[in-house]
């Protein structure tokens, strides 16, 4: 790798850095960050810093006060391009003008991009017009660093479905409770602290039935720095109603940010005690969310028909908090995207798994986590990875006849 790639790169970093600023503040778009760089010195920075807000590079534009004409844009993720239409609205629901205007205009001899953008509104787009008007684009370094800070935005324009993140708290040995179901809590505060983080970075937050009873979450991101910020949506997956409405997540300040997703059919004299407890959730102000019953063999409600709601509700990333019937659907169908695992040192021996039966015949069937990693958080081991990376992957990296022979060789 020769200096410039490796400065290059350097500065990508950063700009991956800068994008994190907006985490949890810019769904449904992705997190960016923008460097403007000339003579060897950054001269302007950046991020996305909320939803409806100016994009990354027009917030690195803005710092440099008109001189960029003839420095090099660094960039985690590809400008967006398509042009607005004679009405002054965008085809994809943008609320910000193309950014590639903005980098012509300003006179930026140079762009180096770490992610093509799958979006189909840009897709290859924003880097087309930046070479049309004579701007060197480099496209592809560091793209495996960036693919995690927008796995979420990604899974959505590639799968077209929100982003699944099963979380789990379990013992050294592997129990997520006690054989009497007794949970609470096997994690200590710093970890709880950090699964609020993970709330606040998540469009909803997911459990069963059985974990809402029996815990009777609040399932909301209480960190002083949430103070202000609209709490995710809470999702109870319930198929026969059956969530007792005195919960606090149906009577708290949030409320109307609750969801049950029920199903059918329902049992013999549990129709009007099902449609008696809909109504109370409903009066509460939460939304009851008819969804697919789970198919025959399977246990609730059909997890592919909650992410179909849901996604028409305008969730495009999911954190999944329980319980153990939970997260089997969503492995079991292959649909979730990243499994984080806080574990804690304690032994409790018979107790419950955190995932059930999975009918495996063979190891080489059993999913397995790319880009995995363990750390620590307190005297927890938190162990983290994700799934569905190849066809993300795919669609995020530059053409080779689009990437530069420095990409290429740092690729490789």
């Amino acid at each position: 790798m020769d200096h410039q790639t490796r400065n290059d790169l350097q500065l990508i970093r950063r700009t991956l850095s800068l994008a994190e600023r907006g985490r949890g503040l810019v769904s449904p778009n992705p997190l960016v960050g923008s460097l403007v760089v000339r003579g060897g010195r950054v001269i302007g920075e950046g991020f996305h810093a909320r939803h409806g807000e100016r994009h990354a590079e027009v917030a690195g534009l803005d710092a440099c006060a008109g001189a960029a004409a003839g420095a090099t844009l660094y960039c985690n993720l590809e400008p967006c391009a398509t042009s607005y239409g004679a009405d002054d609205t965008h085809p994809s629901g943008k609320l910000t003008q193309p950014c590639t205007d903005r980098i012509i205009r300003e006179g930026v001899a140079r762009v180096v991009v770490a992610s093509c953008d799958p979006n189909p509104h840009v897709a290859g787009e924003g880097m087309r017009q930046l070479r049309a008007a004579g701007i060197e684009v480099v496209v592809g370094l560091g793209v495996d660093e960036a693919l995690p800070i927008n796995i979420a935005y990604f899974t959505n324009e590639v799968l077209r479905r929100p982003f699944v993140h099963l979380k789990v708290a379990q013992t050294l040995d592997g129990r997520i409770a006690t054989r009497s179901g007794h949970s609470r809590w096997i994690t200590d505060d710093s970890a709880r602290e950090h699964v609020h983080r993970l709330r606040g970075e998540h469009d909803a937050v997911l459990v069963g039935r059985g974990t809402a009873a029996a815990d009777d979450p609040q399932l909301t991101d209480r960190r002083p720095q949430a103070a202000g910020r609209t709490q995710p949506w809470r999702v109870v997956l319930d198929s026969h109603a059956r969530t007792p409405p005195e919960l606090r997540m149906f009577s708290d300040a949030h409320a109307a940010r609750t969801v049950v997703c029920v199903s059918g059919p329902l049992g013999v004299g549990e129709a009007a005690g099902a449609d008696t407890r809909s109504q109370a959730f409903e009066r509460s102000g939460a939304t009851v969310l008819r969804v697919p019953a789970a198919a025959p063999g399977e246990v609730g409600v059909d997890v592919a028909g909650v992410l179909d709601a849901l996604w028409l509700l305008g969730v495009r990333s999911i954190l999944v908090e329980g319980g153990q019937a939970v997260y089997t659907s969503f492995v079991r169908q292959g649909l979730f995207d990243q499994l984080t695992a806080f574990i804690a040192p304690t032994l409790v021996g018979d107790g419950v798994d955190p995932i059930g039966p999975l009918a495996l015949q063979r190891l080489a069937d059993a999913p397995r986590l790319e880009q995995f990693s363990i750390t620590a958080i307190g005297d927890q081991a938190v162990a983290t990875g994700y799934r569905s990376l190849p066809p993300i992957r795919q669609a995020v990296m530059p053409a080779r006849r689009d990437a530069s022979a420095a990409v290429l060789a740092a690729q490789e």
